[in-house]
């Protein structure tokens, strides 16, 4: 019996048009993407209004697009771009078009409010379908690599140390350029670059260290402006117990609130310790606030650690599915602004595969990888 095999032949043509929606299955993720964000208004997206130039890409188009990429583990502008041609589910989502790694980082940036406005509507959506039940609300940090510069992110002390280091180097290579200078070749008209360098890092240091006062004094404008803000809404109440003036809004309310005072491991001890005892004993740190004092005493109760340890199946696996399945680590934004747009995307993406899973299974439907 002679060996068979399947036939391929990539330069058969299709006899008829292809369709795109037979290539991508019924339960795909892409579908409940699109689904998710038509129904966001058209005025949440800024958009060339006035018709001229050339023709933009449909927003909805690309936020799905954006949304569908970053759930798959797709970030960056260019493997985007990539995807409208070898992927079929973003191939299918763009409609067969392909917009450019420079269309795709614009409308990015441009367009946090967007994601935001979307994010609400995907919450809607989840209680709508009867998926989301708000609860025990658990806050908890990750570490992530940033895109930023090194001068946009030294402290206002440590560049008064550098520019102090740098004006000593400076001046000892202006005193050893007079000492060469006789046997110097160059024209005279630059610096030499072992002085060139040190002083163009010294400008910017500088520069730095201006742009963190202007921030400093903006937040203490603000500050004031909400502090007589709150003086004058205290001085309009009427009767004589006006109250303390508090930070947020007095009618929120009240929630119980659970704060690891020290590290967890050495404030639940445990019961059986395999690590060897320390020959001495280390002194505990003082507690001088009474917080701090209240909230130990708080978290010793064993009805309070049990609410505490809801993070390790709530906010947790979150940061664990987004930085290993999704393979987010970094930031490709930079600015506090665009960094938050950014996260806002990244978690955005996640609730949708969440909802699309949780939809799954409810209706007891596999989902795909």
């Amino acid at each position: 019996m002679s060996t068979r095999f399947v036939s391929v032949d990539r330069d058969q043509p299709l006899l008829l048009p292809p369709d795109l929606r037979e290539w991508v299955p019924e339960d795909d993720l892409v579908h409940f993407v699109i689904q998710a964000v038509e129904g966001l208004d058209l005025a949440a997206f800024k958009v060339n209004v006035k018709g001229s130039g050339s023709a933009q890409y449909p927003p909805h188009m690309m936020l799905s697009l954006l949304i569908y990429c970053y759930a798959n583990g797709v970030f960056s502008s260019r493997r985007i771009e990539r995807a409208t041609h070898r992927d079929v589910g973003v191939r299918y989502l763009s409609g067969d078009t392909h917009p450019d790694h420079d269309t795709i980082a614009k409308f990015r940036r441009e367009n946090f409010d967007a994601v935001a406005a979307c994010f609400v509507h995907v919450l809607e959506l989840a209680h709508e379908l009867k998926l989301l039940k708000v609860g025990t609300v658990s806050v908890d940090g990750t570490t992530l690599k940033a895109n930023a510069g090194k001068n946009r992110n030294v402290r206002y002390d440590r560049a008064g140390e550098l520019l102090e280091q740098l004006e000593l180097e400076v001046r000892e290579l202006m005193q050893q350029a007079e000492r060469v200078d006789q046997r110097d070749e160059a024209d005279g008209q630059s610096l030499p670059e072992e002085i060139a360098r040190p002083e163009r890092l010294k400008v910017k240091l500088e520069q730095a260290r201006r742009r963190l006062e202007q921030r400093a004094q903006k937040r203490a404008q603000a500050q004031q402006a909400h502090y007589e803000r709150k003086v004058r809404e205290r001085q309009q109440r009427e009767g004589r117990s006006k109250g303390r003036i508090l930070e947020g809004d007095e009618d929120e309310p009240k929630m119980e609130v659970l704060v690891s005072a020290h590290a967890e491991a050495k404030q639940l001890r445990r019961k059986h310790d395999f690590r060897p005892r320390a020959t001495e004993e280390k002194q505990a740190p003082q507690i001088r606030s009474e917080f701090v004092r209240e909230m130990k005493q708080k978290m010793e109760r064993t009805e309070s650690r049990e609410k505490y340890r809801l993070r390790k199946q709530t906010v947790e696996p979150v940061f664990g599915t987004i930085k290993k399945w999704m393979g987010f680590t970094q930031f490709l934004l930079r600015g506090h602004e665009k960094v938050s747009g950014e996260w806002q995307l990244v978690t955005l993406a996640y609730d949708v595969k969440r909802l699309w899973r949780m939809q799954c299974a409810q209706n007891k439907a596999r989902c795909p990888a």
